[in-house]
């Protein structure tokens, strides 16, 4: 079962007994698509803080409605490094959030795990050099929703929606609304036919011919996602 965006962003994270916070955001990085973060609007703040956790610390429950689960709590959240959301989010914090929580540094690979980690198993010190301030390459999916979605000859439509896999928490699909009269319903396609985003312009650019998306937004489009979940 897949998730739709749209619809997790209104999806709770359920904690042991309570619930921890709301889905606000997902980051993936720009050039793989692999989910690095859920953003995560915490309950009982005011004003609402918003933190960083990996797809390490959260899971899908199945066993009713569906719904994200974490074994963190309120106070650990809370704990954690502080994100300067008027900034990009650089290697450096990325590499204290994720020491803090004991996460993996996944740009290192993915069997990499944390320097604290690594000097336990080593018996020594182990230098990582990640250098200050360098920003990461992590995208907003809310942001890329209502990107302009261009094909190779001219322009097919808007994003409206990403689909991302809950086993592998990569993002598969993307979902463009029509911007013509000739076409009534969305188009799913392949996160692997996107050639290129321009993150200045805000523009999608799908290695498919505009027929083509034109042709395929007439048909009928599975959506193999939740359609609801336990708020």
């Amino acid at each position: 079962m897949n998730l739709r965006f749209t619809e997790l962003t209104n999806w709770n994270l359920h904690g042991t007994g309570r619930v921890l916070g709301k889905i606000v955001d997902v980051l993936v990085e720009d050039d793989t698509w692999q989910v690095r973060y859920f953003v995560i609007g915490i309950s009982n703040t005011f004003p609402q803080r918003r933190v960083l956790l990996s797809p390490e610390a959260i899971g899908l429950d199945h066993r009713r409605t569906p719904r994200l689960l974490s074994v963190l709590t309120v106070e650990q959240l809370l704990s954690c490094p502080q994100v300067d959301w008027d900034m990009p989010i650089s290697r450096q914090y990325e590499k204290s959030l994720r020491e803090h929580f004991g996460w993996p540094l996944y740009w290192l690979g993915s069997t990499v795990t944390s320097t604290q980690q690594l000097n336990n198993l080593a018996g020594e010190d182990v230098v990582i050099d990640v250098t200050e301030g360098l920003a990461s390459n992590l995208r907003s999916l809310r942001e890329i929703c209502g990107y302009k979605v261009l094909s190779r000859n001219g322009q097919a439509g808007r994003m409206k929606d990403l689909v991302i896999n809950p086993d592998t928490w990569q993002v598969e699909l993307a979902v463009s609304e029509p911007t013509s009269w000739l076409a009534k319903q969305s188009c799913m396609f392949s996160t692997g036919r996107i050639r290129q985003i321009d993150w200045a312009t805000q523009v999608v650019m799908v290695d498919l011919e505009q027929e083509t998306l034109l042709a395929t937004q007439q048909q009928s489009m599975p959506w193999y996602v939740a359609a609801t979940a336990d708020q």
